[in-house]
């Protein structure tokens, strides 16, 4: 697997965001990823969420292709994973 970066874009009063996170780092410590998380209720954080065209959290960036995390299924290892498979990494 190539190596890529991960972004997580949260806030703190993001009741979903936790997961994601637990998630993401799940991953990134079985493939040695990259990790990056971005607290868009900071300045640097929302200037960059509006960059990225975030406009809501929780959110992951893989590789530089936006890809938000829809909630309405299971957010585990698994889909992050087959979703580092689409694009390749």
């Amino acid at each position: 697997m190539a190596q890529v970066k991960i972004t997580v874009f949260t806030q703190p009063d993001c009741p979903k965001c936790p997961a994601v996170k637990k998630a993401v780092e799940e991953v990134i410590a079985e493939k040695k990823l990259q990790y990056e998380e971005v607290n868009t209720k900071t300045d640097n954080g929302l200037f960059r969420a509006i960059e990225n065209n975030i406009m809501t959290t929780p959110a992951v960036i893989i590789g530089g292709v936006v890809k938000p995390i829809t909630l309405t299924g299971t957010v585990d290892k698994k889909r992050i994973i087959s979703t580092l498979e689409e694009l390749g990494a």
